[in-house]
């Protein structure tokens, strides 16, 4: 149970300069998809969170920033812990401009604890590791609140940086594929995982397709791509689900443009002598 107040009273001026009302959302924001987390059985199993530093940046607090040396008021980012410090979200509130709402959206907060799950074994930030990273902490919010669309309440109309401004700052509901025209931002371009994770949601449930995901992320390495994470789908599959999903994992991977990657990865070692479904 959370702890009580002295007197029951919850009283944040909406003005404060120190986002009282603010902090107390991410921090509830927070944990409410943290418990989410935890009902998932493969996550349960893989993965126990450390302690985790929820920082609203405001420009009264901004000198606790070390990397730049001004106020980027649209700043979400989640930084991994090290040996000597903990891992950390950092939140600012938004320009209005840009983005608004960054700090009572839940799912702002929500994507970026994704990132320590999904850090637990992709450590990379490049390459293709770094669009697996954002398309699969955007999947993880949208099976939670089971809408494709990331961050319903962020984009202003005036907005460049959303995919469907004044609504979604992404959108898991795309026509991306592997063999065609792909964003080049790695935010956008992880809209095609985000979209294969969903399609396969659509056909099993988005729970279930969360618990997938959460599996198949235990089979990765620390610079894994686009073939390893197919390959981890099937593997998880096989392991935790007894290939009961196999049909559907196939139809979204062809559908999305990896035909080639699925041909490849049934090759592997691991699934010699393995009776797949036949499927439509």
């Amino acid at each position: 149970d959370a702890p009580r107040s002295k007197d029951l009273r919850f009283d944040f001026p909406t003005n404060s300069p120190d986002k009282a009302l603010e902090k107390a959302t991410v921090f509830v924001n927070a944990t409410n998809h943290l418990q989410w987390f935890r009902q998932l059985p493969t996550a349960t199993q893989l993965w126990q969170p450390k302690q985790i530093y929820l920082n609203v940046l405001t420009p009264i607090n901004n000198n606790s920033e070390q990397r730049t040396q001004y106020f980027d008021p649209n700043k979400a980012e989640y930084r991994p812990g090290t040996s000597k410090s903990r891992a950390s979200i950092l939140l600012a509130a938004g320009d209005r401009v840009a983005l608004e709402n960054l700090l009572i959206d839940p799912d702002v907060v929500a994507h970026e604890l994704g990132h320590d799950f999904i850090y637990h074994r992709i450590t990379s930030t490049q390459g293709e590791s770094v669009v697996l990273h954002e398309g699969l902490a955007d999947y993880f919010v949208m099976a939670h609140t089971k809408d494709s669309c990331l961050g319903n309440s962020i984009c202003p109309n005036s907005s460049t940086t959303c995919a469907h401004p004044p609504r979604c700052l992404r959108d898991a509901n795309n026509d991306l594929t592997f063999t065609g025209k792909l964003p080049e931002a790695h935010h956008a371009k992880g809209q095609l995982f985000s979209g294969l994770m969903w399609d396969i949601g659509k056909q099993i449930g988005h729970t279930e397709s969360a618990s997938l995901l959460a599996g198949a992320i235990f089979f990765l390495k620390s610079n894994s791509g686009y073939s390893e994470f197919i390959t981890s789908l099937l593997v998880a599959n096989q392991k935790f689900f007894q290939n009961k999903h196999y049909c559907s994992i196939q139809s979204s991977l062809i559908k999305r443009g990896f035909e080639k990657q699925l041909q490849a990865a049934m090759q592997i070692k691991i699934f010699q002598g393995v009776r797949f479904p036949e499927c439509e």
